[in-house]
């Protein structure tokens, strides 16, 4: 092999020249090591992540760690799709890949750092996202994207109320900190699922030979779905109104449902890529709808819908997402390697099993673990997939 062939394929190198090569490989692999993890922690206290509170350490760093790390290299990678800029790259990048890190590293071990060093470097990292994201949407002119900076200012928000009943021994204000967070990211999934899902569809059906004009969106509706999480995101965090809580989250179910009807999900079973957003917009639905019959069945515990949404909603989401961006950004065609389509069926296998130990449906042990188990292999699944693809330079340069 020449050596100008060696360089192009050092892994190294070709991580650190797009966001999402890096991020997509780091959540991944988090999502693989954090469920054992907690797992341990959990059933036989494996490590202490004392003085914080372990179903807070738990949330946290599903949102805090796997999520935003999945939302870091989509919305990266997304801000130089939609205003033509350059990518963060090279050694900046790699700054940016530390501070993550460092967070990460000090949210494990709180005993050690001690509170107020954890917070520091965990809140680190959004306020400089949110800066960059910000600069280059404000820079392009480029309006419509600037929702997304407003919800990694919410985002931000609800870390600081988190921190803050941490070092304050405040568990309500904590509590209230993670469903802030939590909705947060519902929203989100909604805005990003809302614009991809339906395109996606149409386009995909459109190559089929169909018509494009199958999908359908509607404007009142969109405005109506966001109006309605909003309403929920107020009553949940600032009033704390359990019964209007309920109700708009039912109604929220209901019109996110008619929406997703709208892209007609059922046309492309036969597409792994295009499916899989589908089934991950519905757990939105099915975690909403479950967060309002709590108002009704008491055994439907607030934690039921969480996991709806944790697992569910946002491990689809996430997998479907990067499975997609890492063929499109990396000039291959759109069609999954070999066996990766598992990831997609054990995240499922997971989300359910957790769903089916909240509801007491199976509670014993053994369960929760086949989900925690089920969960880390479906993203090693992606690991092992997807590391050729994503440390290798773009198909369409690899010859230049």
């Amino acid at each position: 092999m020449a050596l100008s062939e060696f360089a192009k394929n050092i892994p190294g190198r070709n991580l650190l020249a797009f966001p999402f090569r890096i991020f997509f490989l780091l959540t991944a692999a988090y999502a693989v090591l954090i469920v054992p993890l907690w797992l341990g922690i959990f059933f036989s206290g494996l490590i202490s992540v004392d003085p914080v509170p372990l179903f807070i350490w738990h949330s946290h760093e599903l949102i805090f760690g796997f999520v935003l790390a999945a939302v870091a290299g989509f919305m990266l990678t997304a801000i130089c799709t939609w205003t033509g800029s350059q990518p963060l790259s090279g050694k900046y990048l790699g700054v940016v890949v530390g501070i993550w890190l460092l967070g990460r590293i000090a949210f494990l071990f709180p005993g050690v750092f001690g509170v107020k060093l954890v917070s520091l470097l965990d809140i680190l990292f959004l306020p400089f996202l949110l800066l960059y994201v910000s600069y280059i949407l404000f820079k392009h002119r480029n309006w419509r994207n600037l929702p997304m900076s407003c919800l990694l200012l919410l985002l931000l928000c609800a870390n600081i109320v988190i921190h803050w009943g941490i070092n304050t021994d405040n568990l309500i204000l904590s509590t209230r900190g993670r469903l802030f967070s939590l909705e947060v990211i519902l929203i989100l999934i909604v805005l990003v699922g809302g614009r991809i899902i339906p395109a996606f569809t149409a386009n995909w059906l459109a190559r089929k030979g169909q018509e494009r004009s199958l999908i359908k969106s509607s404007k009142l509706l969109d405005i109506s779905c966001f109006s309605c999480l909003f309403l929920l995101l107020i009553a949940d965090v600032f009033l704390a109104a359990t019964m209007i809580s309920a109700y708009l989250a039912l109604l929220s179910s209901v019109l996110l449902l008619a929406r997703l009807l709208g892209w007609k999900g059922w046309l492309t079973f036969s597409e792994p890529l295009l499916w899989v957003l589908h089934l991950g917009y519905f757990w939105v639905i099915l975690a909403l709808f479950l967060k309002g019959m709590g108002l009704f069945f008491p055994f439907i515990t607030p934690s039921v819908w969480i996991h709806a949404l944790g697992l569910g909603a946002i491990g689809t989401m996430i997998i479907g997402v990067m499975t997609r961006v890492s063929l499109g950004h990396t000039g291959r065609q759109l069609k999954l390697p070999p066996y990766s389509v598992f990831s997609y069926y054990l995240i499922t296998l997971a989300a359910i099993c957790r769903l089916a130990y909240g509801l007491g449906i199976h509670s014993s042990a053994v369960i929760l673990t086949i989900s925690g188990l089920a969960w880390s292999l479906g993203f090693l699944v992606f690991i092992i997939t997807y590391w050729p693809i994503l440390t290798r330079e773009r198909i369409d340069q690899a010859s230049v």
